[in-house]
């Protein structure tokens, strides 16, 4: 099971990257993630992944 957690998660901006390689194109996205208890609090992060889950997950587990 999992942890009720303090703290309150918020998504501010997902961004796509594009890396132009020989084969083509590879995508890559960037998170920026904002995390508090609202009690004065606060975290700010910005991750990097190939994909969008895995961006945010690096970036909260960052924040906190």
């Amino acid at each position: 099971m999992r942890e009720k957690s303090e703290f309150t998660e918020k998504l501010v901006a997902i961004n796509r990257i594009t890396k132009v390689v020989k084969g083509g194109r590879r995508f890559g996205f960037s998170a920026l993630v904002v995390v508090g208890n609202q009690k004065g609090k606060i975290g700010i992060a910005h991750a990097k992944a190939k994909q969008v889950p895995d961006a945010i997950k690096k970036a909260t587990n960052s924040a906190k």
